[in-house]
């Protein structure tokens, strides 16, 4: 497994920072843990079921565990995935980025 600590660059973020596990072998999500600005963790989501969604491999499982209102949860199954053209390279250069 991967572990990426990500941090919000902006304020008006819904998270202040977020741990994230990804398989390494596919970068498929395992885990994510969602912190608020006091560092206190929020909510944790878990996937699994990893299904293939027309050659796309995704988590087909979802559950969002609220860690304030401890005992809330939410489940989602992800039946169907459509995915978009895919973007020009270009769009993701930093001179394509808006400040």
């Amino acid at each position: 497994l991967l572990v990426l600590d990500l941090v919000a660059k902006s304020e008006d973020a819904g998270y202040d920072a977020m741990t994230l596990w990804v398989q390494a072998a596919d970068f498929l999500p395992v885990k994510e843990e969602l912190y608020g600005a006091s560092g206190k963790l929020l909510r944790v989501l878990e996937c699994s079921a990893p299904k293939d969604f027309n050659g796309h491999k995704a988590p087909s499982m979802l559950k969002m565990s609220n860690q304030v209102a401890v005992g809330r949860t939410t489940d989602m199954e992800i039946v169907t995935l459509k995915r978009e053209p895919r973007m020009p390279e270009s769009t993701f250069a930093v001179e394509a980025l808006g400040r």
